[in-house]
């Protein structure tokens, strides 16, 4: 809970970045699209970034907390294997939910 609320705070305080909302009516000069495009890109990289974040983050959550509670080698190792397949899965239905909306 109180990480939510520093989160959303923080958001508040430090606002949108510049450039993120522009109209469609800005879009036809040749530097509004720059900037958007720009934004774009640096958006996906830190969506890629964060993702690989949270995966790594689930490995030591879910193989640790069963290491600690279970203590067997075996049970470990699915669970890894389930988180890899896991991601895997969710990975390929982003990307085709992606392709079909786009």
């Amino acid at each position: 809970m109180v990480g939510g609320i520093s989160g959303l705070s923080g958001a508040w305080v430090v606002g949108p970045r510049p450039g993120i909302f522009i109209h469609r009516a800005n879009l036809l000069q040749k530097k509004d699209i720059y900037v958007h495009d720009r934004l774009l890109a640096t958006q996906k990289l830190w969506m890629v970034i964060g993702t690989l974040g949270l995966w790594v983050g689930w490995y030591g959550f879910n193989c640790g907390s069963v290491g600690g509670i279970v203590g067997q080698v075996e049970t470990v190792a699915l669970v890894a294997i389930n988180t890899t397949v896991a991601a895997i899965v969710g990975a390929v239905a982003a990307a085709v939910v992606s392709h079909l909306h786009h």
